[in-house]
């Protein structure tokens, strides 16, 4: 019996031991308010990790110990090497890592790195603290105060040039006020949108402002609070008696901090928030407001009582542990087999007790965090390396020392000692935030989670605080409050300086009302002289489409030579009014900015030779010469607008030729960059002709404006090709410019980038096919419907169409047009826009209808004399297919049939 109770005795001491270990290592590791992490520094895996760990990085406790520190920390292997020797080494044991989490998310954190020894093993035992919220507040703070500087530059400067013009003073004036708006907009952005909420209260208790965080947490809209409720109103009966009771003392002293209050919200349910606020009086002393921040800690509160329950099912545990080893106990007294069986099993436990004790004991002498435990009485009974390094009291000095006596300051001693009371006392484990004073008289701020320890019967033997260094958090946040107040300040001189300006501006505001008015009135003139012009095209290009089709049409027919000519002089005219008139309109479409460039394969000597052919006849009548020279190293295909180019040499070589009664013209294109997948060109005109007076030269590039204006000029033209050129070299990213001597000649010269086209394949356009050589496949008519108001058109359309193999039914307006559709079906349809009773737009949105439901497509070209900016964007949005501009090319109307047709599947040529 004498052993048997010597084992006992040793098993009681063994369980107590066990019990003490068990219970700071699940103080450290089980704790939901620390996050913590083990890590092997060889292999970089994580040993263990605390339950405030898991929840931070959203992983299971199986889970984190199935990964390595590289899964989580966004260095580089080499770089989280490099960091770990540091702090295996102790050259460094504070850190700031950016760290993933288990949904892809990045935080910033503060990690506190320490060595410690485990059974011969070193391993690297780490505190993390989350500082991304901290991170975004400084960043606010600095961006914050940059601008504050930026404004307060801003608007000395505008003061001191009060005196400038007249539109100068105006534009500064609001400038300065968009200035101060957004200023003013981005401190409510930092007041509303800052992680705690914000709030203050008139000296009724009444609301008069609120931030969106506080008003998020309760629910309500913010006219529901401002000067209809009290903060009372929004409080659980309890929290109405512990504001009540502090409300004497919050107005004599001017501030209280971290109250716990719970809020109800507008659905009822209820939110725990710890209070600091500060008192605002007048000149006389008298309160009259105050202002308040509040953190929510309803998370911090569930997570307390789920440690509460953790720790209860723990001594349940240990108690029936405890009973089970009793029974185990009398077991033994009956078998010394199963006696000698429990005696190696004891053997077990001390040795894991040894281990687990060993692994408490590094891991509590070597955090980075500050460690104390301490009785009923407020004594210290351990005291660990970190406290020792930041508060300057070795353990052997504050052992059997009561924390109160030394460590706090003496007006904040009875506070401590009373909320030290009220933990032991409810039971109620909290995390507090006070100052501390170290042994060199040092002030620093510490956030203590303090944690019940208990005896094996469930006695309350003391507690175990571990402290976090927040004085520079403490510090910044001031800072902010600080520059909170500078802005303030700032905001009340320049709304002073604002007040002095209101005269001033209300002046100028009449002003610029007048201003506005003229601009107004400027649109409107500007928007008539559009529609003139889009009118004016339409009445020009409408019997414009009859002459040149009717030309057309005589030429296909046997003539005398004489006649031919004639014919062929006429054609000319037209051809020559049709390019005055495009002109205009071009120039109408840049000054809008809606002139767009294509962006399609071309040939650049294809399109060049085309230049050179346009004017060789012309050239030939003069007795010139026109020579064009390509670089070789230009490849054979480019990206770009060849139409728009054509158009810019057109003008140039044009004038050359106008201007020029001997000698000739030169065209050279030279490659002068290359780079990935685009290409600059450098095109130079140069002719042998009259050249151009100095004094002339500024007219250039000016729209209607010529060299020779006098009433006897001997040279036509519109006075737009050069600036219409300017514009399209300017949208090709290019410049122009020239070079001119009198009666020695002439050099205009530009750049342009274009892209590169890998494809050496060559497709040359043929514009100037004759009408003689397009036909529409003769073995399957397509049935086509022309609908045209204009009878010259319609007739000289139809012609064509039907001269070209094609079944052509006439509409003379919208209405026939509709009425003809609804009992026959056809292949294509060419609408004209602008008809009596129902317009072309009218007529295809009723056509897309009906076959909407019908799961068919017709396709329909647009006929329009109108040739401005958007019209082709119009026809395309009601619903038609193309697009062609009076007058009409036949050869281009019969591509465009003959793409569609194809697009149906028909079978078409031209």
């Amino acid at each position: 019996m004498n052993g048997a109770n010597h084992i006992n005795s040793q098993d009681t001491k063994i369980n107590n031991e066990t019990q003490f270990i068990n219970l700071c290592y699940s103080h450290l590791f089980d704790n939901k308010h620390i996050i913590m992490l083990l890590i092997d520094p060889e292999t970089m895996k994580i040993i263990d990790a605390s339950s405030a760990a898991c929840l931070f990085y959203g992983f299971s406790h199986e889970e984190m110990l199935n990964l390595s520190i590289k899964d989580i920390n966004i260095l580089t292997s080499e770089e989280i090497i490099t960091e770990i020797q540091l702090a295996k080494s102790e050259q460094r044991n504070h850190f700031f890592f950016q760290h993933r989490l288990a949904n892809g998310n990045i935080r910033f954190v503060e990690v506190h790195s320490s060595p410690i020894k485990l059974k011969d093993k070193e391993l690297i035992y780490s505190i993390i603290n989350d500082i991304t919220e901290q991170k975004k507040i400084e960043e606010e703070m600095s961006k914050c105060n940059v601008e504050l500087d930026k404004i307060v530059k801003e608007r000395t400067a505008a003061l001191e040039e009060t005196n400038a013009l007249l539109e100068e003073e105006i534009s500064e004036h609001l400038n300065t006020e968009e200035m101060l708006r957004k200023t003013l907009e981005e401190v409510e952005d930092i007041y509303n949108h800052a992680p705690c909420g914000y709030h203050s209260l008139d000296k009724d208790g009444f609301f008069v402002r609120i931030n969106d965080t506080l008003l998020k947490w309760l629910g309500y809209s913010r006219d529901e609070l401002i000067g209809h409720k009290t903060v009372m109103e929004i409080m659980s009966p309890d929290s109405v008696k512990i504001f009540l009771n502090n409300f004497t003392e919050f107005k004599k002293v001017g501030y209280i901090k971290d109250l716990e209050f719970d809020l109800i919200r507008s659905d009822g349910t209820v939110f725990t928030v710890i209070l600091s606020a500060t008192a605002v009086v007048d000149s006389n002393g008298n309160y009259m407001m105050s202002r308040s921040s509040c953190y929510d800690i309803t998370e911090h509160k569930k997570a307390k009582d789920e440690l509460r329950h953790l720790n209860s099912k723990l001594e349940s545990m240990v108690i029936e542990r405890t009973g089970q080893l009793q029974d185990m106990n009398a077991e033994l007294e009956e078998s010394n087999a199963m006696l000698e069986e429990e005696i190696s099993e004891r053997e077990n436990v001390e040795r894991a007790l040894k281990c687990s004790e060993e692994l408490y004991r590094n891991i509590y002498e070597n955090s980075p965090l500050a460690f104390g435990i301490w009785d009923t009485e407020f004594r210290f009974v351990d005291w660990n390396k970190r406290a020792e390094e930041s508060f300057g009291w070795s353990k052997d000095e504050v052992i059997g020392k009561r924390f109160v006596d030394f460590l706090v300051p003496p007006e904040i001693k009875d506070t401590i000692s009373d909320v030290a009371m009220n933990i032991m006392v409810t039971g109620v484990e909290r995390i507090t935030f006070n100052e501390n004073i170290t042994k060199r008289g040092e002030i620093l701020l510490y956030e203590w989670h303090n944690s019940l320890l208990h005896d094996g019967v469930g006695n309350l033997i003391g507690v175990i605080s571990v402290g976090l260094d927040k004085t520079e958090t403490f510090k910044a946040e001031k800072t902010i409050r600080e520059t909170q107040k500078q802005v303030e300040v700032a905001n009340k001189e320049l709304s002073k300086i604002n007040n002095s300006l209101k005269d001033e501006i209300a002046r100028r505001i009449k002003i610029e009302d007048t201003l506005i008015k003229a601009r107004f009135q400027a649109e409107q003139a500007n928007m008539a002289k559009s529609q003139f012009l889009a009118n004016m095209s339409h009445e020009i290009r409408t019997p414009m489409n009859g002459i040149i089709g009717m030309t057309d049409l005589t030429l296909m027919t046997e003539l005398q030579e004489e006649q031919r000519d004639y014919l062929t002089i006429v054609k000319s005219s037209t051809s020559l009014l049709l390019r005055v008139l495009n002109d205009i309109l071009d120039y109408s479409k840049i000054e809008s900015g809606k002139m767009d460039l294509e962006s399609e394969p071309f040939n650049i000597r294809a399109t060049s030779n085309e230049v050179v052919d346009l004017f060789t006849v012309a050239a030939q009548q003069k007795k010139l010469y026109i020579k064009l020279n390509i670089d070789d190293n230009i490849p054979q295909k480019l990206i770009g607008d060849s139409i728009r180019l054509r158009q810019i040499l057109s003008n140039l070589v044009g004038n050359s030729v106008k201007f020029t009664y001997h000698g000739g013209v030169m065209i050279n294109i030279s490659l002068i960059m290359r780079l990935e997948g685009k290409i600059v060109l450098k095109f130079v005109v140069s002719d042998t002709g009259i050249g151009i007076p100095k004094d002339k030269v500024n007219k250039l590039f000016k729209r209607f404006s010529q060299v020779d204006d006098s009433n006897s000029r001997k040279f036509g033209g519109t006075g737009l090709g050069l600036a219409i050129s300017k514009k399209l070299i300017e949208m090709m990213d290019g410049q122009i410019g020239m070079e001119s001597k009198e009666e020695v000649g002439s050099k205009f010269f530009f750049t342009a980038s274009f892209g590169i086209e890998d494809d050496s394949a060559e497709k040359v356009s043929n514009d100037n096919q004759s009408l003689n050589d397009v036909d529409i496949n003769k073995e399957n008519k397509p049935k086509i419907l022309l609908a045209e108001d204009d009878e010259v058109s319609r007739t000289l359309a139809n012609l064509f169409l039907t001269k070209k193999n094609a079944q052509v039914s006439l509409a003379k307006d919208g209405q026939e047009a509709a009425a003809i559709l609804e009992n026959k079906r056809f292949d294509l349809i060419l609408m004209d826009i602008n008809m009596p009773y129902l317009d072309g737009y009218s007529v295809t949105r009723l056509i897309r209808a009906k076959e909407k439901n019908m799961n068919i497509h017709t396709p329909i070209i647009a006929m329009t004399a109108y040739a401005l900016s958007g019209d082709r964007e119009k026809c395309i949005a009601a619903g038609m297919d193309d697009y062609i501009s009076k007058p009409i090319n036949f050869n281009e109307l019969f591509k465009l049939i003959d793409k569609w047709l194809e697009y149906k599947g028909d079978t078409v040529s031209c």
